[in-house]
């Protein structure tokens, strides 16, 4: 729904976009301020001047439309059986089945700009120009309605039912419709939709250029001034409780909690939008400068987009993190999310630590090379296997796990003789063990080998022990172990 979720705070739990490249964009007929909606299937919902409610599919191809009476200024919501609800300049609010076909519609007597929220009951709620807020059961009848003095094109957030109306009033309502309390402002609160933290404080900006705190009892926290109207953007509230709420003064504020300024930003245009707020604290906005900004959480400019008008409609993000943006050059823009992350791969665990000592080894020096082994966690004890223990210079191999490929790739093995006593390096391949039919036990869990370094001047260099285990028939033992490696060494 509009700013996200039913608190109207609007941030995202995932990352938005890193880098501002379009994706696709979609043209209608008429300007787009209506924010944009992702469904549940990954399709976005978008209303038009042109009369048009749109369904899109993830591609930007057009699923369904539908054509009303009046303009679709309203944002719409869409519940949790895939149903979407939206308001209309016709006077009507419009219920669609996922497949674009019309469930229902509910008349009130004025335009419709206020977006609906829907309850954990599935109840959807709506202001209407005609001074009242509406609660709709999900088959379309009233529930009840409250009126107040003047149009509520306001939307909804719940805690309690929250919002504002142009008798300059803010309201808080029970789930049965019962007034709660009402805050006063000096004057309207229009279309900007109240945001509501998580210890229920409300922040709403109006026409008396305040954006206002309040606490969930209808107290007054505090109150910032800024230069000019501020009551049809929506204030938002970041990971950090941070609130961000755009101005007709053409700057984007960034309050902290305690009603503190901790930046600005400042655009060539009035702000209108409410910032849509990425995990990361990334803000997306647009401004009638005909440019949607991010900025970082620190407000400094991330990337910036040239819109062919003013961007009246609030951004929303994607579960992908794409950044949905429409404009009043009848355009919605579709920006790539953040870049995919590395896959965290989990180690195989090892089923034998190799440890070299020392670091640094002269000709004809000795090595010590520290093993132990692992049997219960791998099962092999009692099989019978041929070892492979070699040294290896090879730009493929390092102190990490590798392959077989990766030990005979660019580089020179040596392999050991069978006692494991007084060794000496000499030159071979590692495709044929110098021992066979070796069983563990007997070799210990753990133990201590002492090796001597080739007295060659041409062995100098970084080197690393790997080792890997094999059936005496050919073949690994397991197909999941990697060859392991020790930490590097330098021969002198």
């Amino acid at each position: 729904m509009f700013k996200n979720n039913p608190s109207r705070t609007g941030l995202s739990t995932v990352e938005g976009s890193h880098s501002g490249t379009l994706v696709w964009s979609y043209t209608s007929d008429g300007n787009i301020e209506s924010s944009p909606i992702l469904g549940i299937s990954g399709e976005t919902y978008i209303g038009s001047a042109d009369n048009v409610f749109y369904a899109l599919r993830s591609s930007g191809n057009l699923k369904w439309s539908y054509t009303g009476e009046g303009n679709f200024d309203s944002s719409a919501a869409v519940a949790s059986d895939g149903r979407e609800y939206v308001g209309n300049g016709d006077n009507n609010i419009y219920a669609f089945l996922s497949d674009g076909a019309l469930s229902w519609s509910y008349a009130t007597v004025s335009a419709i700009r206020s977006c609906p929220a829907i309850d954990e009951n599935g109840i959807i709620y709506s202001g209407s120009e005609d001074k009242n807020l509406y609660a709709l059961t999900p088959s379309g009848s009233l529930a009840w309605s409250y009126a107040t003095g003047a149009d509520v094109d306001s939307s909804p957030a719940l805690s309690s039912i929250i919002f504002g109306s142009n008798d300059n009033n803010l309201y808080a309502l029970t789930l049965s419709g019962a007034l709660e309390w009402s805050y006063a402002t000096r004057e309207d609160i229009d279309e900007g939709a109240p945001a509501v933290s998580s210890n229920g404080t409300i922040y709403v900006g109006s026409a008396d250029n305040n954006l206002y705190s309040v606490l969930p009892n209808g107290t007054l926290n505090w109150s910032y001034a800024t230069e000019d109207d501020i009551d049809d953007a929506s204030p938002a509230i970041g990971p950090n409780g941070r609130i961000f709420a755009g101005s007709d003064d053409n700057t984007l504020y960034a309050i902290d909690p305690n009603g503190q300024r901790a930046w600005s930003f400042l655009t060539d245009g009035v702000i209108d939008t409410s910032p849509a707020i990425g995990s990361d604290g990334t803000l997306y906005f647009g401004s009638d400068d005909n440019t949607i900004y991010s900025l970082l959480s620190i407000g400094a400019i991330s990337w910036s987009y040239t819109a062919g008008a003013n961007v009246d409609s609030s951004g929303a993000i994607g579960s992908d993190g794409r950044v949905y943006v429409g404009s009043d050059d009848n355009t919605l823009y579709v920006f790539e999310g953040p870049p995919t992350p590395t896959p965290t791969v989990t180690p195989t665990p090892n089923y034998i630590n190799l440890v070299v000592t020392p670091a640094s080894i002269p000709q004809g020096g000795l090595i010590t090379l520290a093993y132990s082994c692992d049997f219960s966690t791998w099962d092999y004890r009692n099989q019978k296997f041929d070892v492979y223990l070699a040294a290896v210079r090879s730009p493929h191999v390092s102190d990490t796990g590798s392959t077989v490929n990766d030990v005979l790739a660019g580089g020179e093995v040596y392999i050991f003789s069978p006692n494991m006593n007084g060794v000496y390096l000499y030159s071979g391949k590692a495709i044929k063990p110098t021992f066979s039919k070796l069983t563990i036990p007997p070799v210990p869990v753990a133990g201590t080998l002492t090796l001597i370094a080739p007295p060659i001047p041409g062995f100098a260099g970084d080197w690393t022990f790997a080792i890997a285990l094999y059936h005496y028939k050919g073949g690994p033992i397991r197909s999941d172990l990697p060859v392991e490696n020790s930490n590097l060494f330098k021969l002198l």
